[in-house]
């Protein structure tokens, strides 16, 4: 329960906000692929991150900065907020 799991890091203790009944469950819906790892991103981000999702609906990246890794975004990766703005510009 103290890993970090798949391509967003999410730590096994919080397998009950992802939506599953155990720790087995969310580490194989890791391991599963793609798809069980953004079945599990949507399930915690609507369940712990919801300002987050309220920043993406609006395109408002530093809010989702913010919700999504702290107050303290600024001083570890200053650039998350503009990258996040320029992936979304790149991909839409």
């Amino acid at each position: 329960m103290a890993c970090s799991w798949g391509g967003f890091q999410i730590l096994g203790e919080y397998y009950p906000s992802c939506g599953c009944a155990n720790i087995f469950e969310i580490v194989n819906k890791f391991i599963s692929g793609t798809n069980g790892q953004a079945e599990i991103f949507v399930a915690f981000m609507k369940n712990m991150k919801p300002a987050a999702v309220k920043g993406l609906q609006t395109h408002s990246w530093e809010q989702v900065a913010a919700a999504y890794n702290g107050s303290g975004w600024r001083a570890s990766n200053p650039d998350y907020a503009i990258h996040l703005a320029a992936y979304y510009d790149q991909f839409k």
